[in-house]
């Protein structure tokens, strides 16, 4: 089993690359990375999200719940700074 289970290119170009989900909690961990391979950060990510697109201030995503119900949810983005080389 690969640590990631899915990545993603946003629209900056940094990559995002989400763990496996947590066995017991379903919680889930998108690690960030610059264009050049450098460590932003990492977003916790709510149970049974799974993420759609990534814009430069926003992250869309569909989600299911406890009863098998699809919602799409948009959440905001707050960069301290961005993906490419300066």
């Amino acid at each position: 089993k690969t640590p990631f289970n899915n990545i993603h290119l946003d629209a900056d170009g940094c990559v995002w690359a989400t763990a496996w989900p947590d066995p017991e909690s379903g919680r889930q961990t998108a690690a960030v990375f610059a264009a050049d391979g450098r460590a932003l950060g990492a977003l916790d990510l709510p149970r049974r999200v799974s993420i759609h697109e990534i814009g430069v201030d926003y992250l869309l995503a569909g989600a299911t719940d406890d009863l098998g119900v699809e919602s799409v949810r948009l959440y905001r983005l707050e960069r301290t700074h961005g993906c490419r080389p300066s």
